[in-house]
């Protein structure tokens, strides 16, 4: 039952990135058939509120300068966009991209950041469009994982999901989200490389503790869980 809902949960996540993904393209198509930066945060506006696990969307010209977003508050507009890795790979795309991490010249608060590149007819750049999707909506679920799993079968479980870097990006504890925690998940680094394992180990307790992780397919992440963790939080 828990690794059908874990599985249930990788669909979800799998599902909202593609939807969300191609939102963003659609989104791009709309800008460019308005003119000014009014028209432009009216369907920045309009797309906000057709999404709640959206936190902010952003228009970006052509060398990554933020032009517009919603909601306004907390943004530098001028400022140049950041994570700049994400920018420069969807300057050199067709389609879209993300990455996980902080628009830190606009808010503090992490998301996965998918950009995608606006072009006219003929091929010329005119922005990048994006959104920053909220990690505690990706973290929500897994706390009614865990919930359940604990009082069905007084069993409590630790369910943390890292991206490629090794970094927290869901968890029932979302206070530590963007923590490096690779080294302390074991069988993660061989589930980020496509594998899914499952491994007994000692805990800290000197018991027989199992350890699993799983990947999450196109995202590049993995999922890893365990009925007794080494840090109460992960």
């Amino acid at each position: 039952m828990f690794m059908h809902q874990i599985r249930r949960w990788r669909r979800r996540l799998g599902i909202q990135l593609y939807d969300a993904e191609h939102a963003v393209v659609e989104l791009g198509t709309l800008v460019k058939q308005v003119h000014t930066p009014e028209e432009i945060k009216t369907l920045l506006s309009a797309f906000k509120a057709a999404r709640s696990d959206v936190d902010y969307v952003y228009w970006l010209d052509p060398l990554g300068i933020l032009r517009n977003s919603w909601p306004t508050n907390q943004i530098s507009l001028g400022t140049e966009f950041e994570p700049p890795d994400v920018v420069q790979r969807a300057l050199t795309s067709n389609s879209p991209v993300f990455e996980v991490g902080i628009a830190a010249e606009t808010t503090y608060t992490a998301g996965v950041i998918i950009a995608a590149p606006v072009r006219a007819s003929n091929g010329q750049l005119i922005g990048i469009v994006a959104v920053s999707l909220s990690l505690i909506d990706l973290s929500e679920p897994l706390q009614s994982v865990v919930g359940a799993q604990e009082r069905s079968f007084h069993r409590r479980l630790i369910i943390s999901v890292i991206d490629s870097k090794g970094e927290l990006i869901a968890t029932p504890h979302p206070q530590h989200i963007l923590e490096t925690v690779l080294d302390e998940l074991p069988g993660a680094e061989q589930a980020l490389q496509g594998q899914t394992v499952s491994l007994l180990g000692p805990g800290p307790d000197g018991q027989e503790w199992l350890f699993s992780a799983v990947p999450v397919p196109d995202a590049g992440w993995a999922v890893g869980f365990s009925d007794q963790p080494a840090r109460p939080w992960l």
